[in-house]
């Protein structure tokens, strides 16, 4: 193996010399990794910096260092692979050309396999791991796979109209999909998506010689790429929020046709352009502000294949070669950092100053933070008696993001919880939420140019109790951004993330021997309980318990009748989830020592699993 390595580095290096490949007006391509004339199909980059680009029936890794693993994954005999993309935990999403999708964890092992899929596919991974997928003639579709969903098994597709061409999400899980001679970009909600799901909303973009289209998306706005034979490529935009469209937002040189189209970490569009010649020609990447100013990135003598920006904003675009005088592979294109621009000066317009040469920025506007995070994932991992293990950590991650027209330069999060009092031996459950702790806080300092990034919180020891006894935790975000004018300007905003499923017991027994009404200590349960919970929870389930005394078919009848019990005193109070489920442990997962009164007592209990 040691020597396969060393062989491969010095093929990479042996074509260094083919480093200026044509002419660029700003940055220049060079062979980052060699295909061996293997034309590549597409490419993606994921947070650490590996490429991972498909050819072939293969996936190749490359990490930021240039060391490659050409076969890092086989998609087997007669899967071409069209398309690659990177998804949540390190997983990539590879798509087997006129056959299927294959989801690959982080060593390259495929955890999923789906082969029911005809035409060339796209597709693109939402931040919840939901893998969402289109295919153009002759199947016309939109699909979506679950995550965690079990190979062969997917929720039949939609059928559109019009061949499709890209799909992308925003933060909700939503899916736009575009489409190509049909001239719209369409709006599927992620929630409860199925085969008979309609458009939530139609934009209308392009033109009738539309000849194909890409997506992507900054969170605010959608960028439509669209090429007319040569004539110049168009990117159409489209807010997201108000639906309203920019047509020929920005319009490439003449005979561009954009192919690919991405957003970097600093907010510029990019697009990867076949130039002349279709595949067989030249090519080009553009970039585009957020503005709508269109420079030419780089230019070269063979045809893109594929697009992909790192956090670095570095681009890397595939390659299907030119035999013999240029190698197919991946190319890297290394931009130059930015130097400061002027500030413009508050008494007038055509007034500048120069920034500071200390690093410090004037301070801006105060932000109006409109992108506060809609979710908060927080990993306390899984227990079945509904309570964090002493050793397991616990992580929030936040996701912050930039307004419009600013890049982050740092983001403070401070996750904090209603102060709690312990369960009440006796009385059931009790709340106090007078006074907000702080369980968690962490600053992240943004790297150039980047407009979301995740702030990892660790949870202490008191969030750990708030965890397992409280419905929400809180988390307020501070962002300070660097506005397009080189001004320092700082937001704040708040969220809320309700924990999603939760086991309530209570601590003192709750029926007498024998028994299944509910005694004075568990009516109390149930009236703090229904003071305490929303009116629908989305399921509920009632676990009813027993001591070991009695026959075991008694205890299972007495735990089911005891849940049941249990349930109806809730509903007559208003608690009503959407689905409940009764469960009996009998005298199984005592809680306290059936050998002494009092732990017999105290193992006569309803548990109650409860999602939101």
């Amino acid at each position: 193996m040691k020597v396969k390595i060393k062989l491969l580095a010095l093929v990479v290096a042996a074509f260094t010399s083919f480093a200026a490949v044509g002419t660029a007006s700003a940055a220049t391509a060079e062979l980052f990794w060699n295909s061996n004339m293997n034309a590549i199909n597409d490419v993606a980059v994921d947070s650490s910096g590996n490429v991972f680009a498909g050819y072939s029936m293969t996936v190749a890794k490359v990490t930021s260092a240039g060391t490659a693993s050409s076969s890092w994954a086989s998609l087997g005999a007669g899967n071409y692979t069209y398309s690659v993309a990177v998804g949540p935990n390190g997983s990539i999403a590879a798509a087997k050309a006129y056959s299927g999708i294959a989801i690959l964890d982080s060593a390259g092992t495929t955890t999923y396999s789906y082969s029911g899929i005809s035409g060339l596919s796209k597709f693109t991974s939402d931040g919840s791991g939901n893998v969402w997928w289109v295919n153009g003639n002759p199947g016309k579709q939109l699909g979506r796979i679950p995550a965690g969903t079990s190979s062969g098994a997917v929720p039949t597709p939609k059928t559109l109209s019009d061949p499709t061409c890209d799909v992308v999400t925003n933060a909700a899980g939503d899916a736009y999909v575009g489409t190509g001679s049909g001239n719209t970009v369409q709006k599927f909600t992620g929630s409860g998506f199925s085969s008979s799901s309609t458009a939530a909303a139609t934009y209308v973009v392009g033109s009738t010689s539309n000849n194909g289209c890409a997506l992507a998306t900054d969170g605010t706005h959608l960028y439509y790429a669209r090429y007319e034979n040569m004539v110049g490529g168009k990117i159409d935009r489209i807010n997201m929020a108000t639906g309203a469209v920019d047509l020929a937002w920005a319009s490439l040189a003449s005979g561009s046709d954009p192919r690919w189209i991405k957003v970097g970490p600093d907010g510029s569009i990019y697009t990867a352009n076949r130039v002349a010649g279709g595949m067989g020609g030249t090519g080009s990447i553009s970039k585009i502000t957020p503005t709508g100013t269109v420079t030419t990135l780089a230019t070269f003598d063979w045809a893109p294949m594929g697009l992909a920006i790192s956090s670095e904003s570095t681009v890397y675009v595939g390659s299907m070669g030119s035999y013999p005088s240029v190698p197919a592979g991946v190319y890297k294109i290394t931009q130059a950092t930015p130097s400061p621009s002027p500030t413009p000066s508050s008494s007038s317009s055509t007034a500048t100053t120069s920034s500071s040469t200390s690093g410090a920025l004037p301070k801006g506007p105060a932000l109006k933070v409109a992108d506060v995070p809609k979710t908060i994932t927080v990993d306390i991992g899984t227990s079945d008696s509904g309570t964090v293990a002493p050793n397991q950590p616990i992580t929030a991650e936040v996701p912050c993001a930039a307004p419009e027209g600013t890049t982050l330069s740092s983001c403070t999060v401070n996750i904090t919880a209603p102060q709690t009092v312990l369960l009440g031996q006796g009385d059931g459950i009790s709340v106090r939420a007078d006074k907000r702790v702080s369980i968690g806080k962490a600053t992240v300092n943004a790297k150039t140019g980047k407009k979301i990034i995740v702030v990892k919180v660790k949870i202490n020891q008191t969030g750990r109790k708030a965890l397992q006894r409280n419905l929400k935790i809180q988390a307020t975000v501070g962002l300070t951004a660097v506005t397009v004018a080189r001004q320092s300007s700082t937001g704040e905003a708040t969220t809320e993330m309700q924990l999603p499923t939760q086991l309530l017991s209570p601590q003192a027994g709750i029926f007498s021997s024998n028994s299944t009404t509910l005694n004075a200590a568990g009516v109390q349960f149930v009236n703090r309980l229904a003071a305490l919970l929303p009116k629908s929870p989305k399921k509920m389930v009632f676990i009813g318990f027993a001591d070991n005394t009695g026959v075991p078919g008694d205890n299972r009848w007495l735990g089911d009748r005891r849940a049941k019990a249990v349930r109806a005193a809730l509903e007559a109070k208003g608690i009503v989830a959407v689905k409940s489920e009764i469960e009996t442990k009998a005298a199984r997962s005592p809680r306290d020592d059936n050998a002494k009164q009092s732990g017999r007592e105290r193992n006569r209990r309803v548990s109650i699993r409860i999602t939101y």
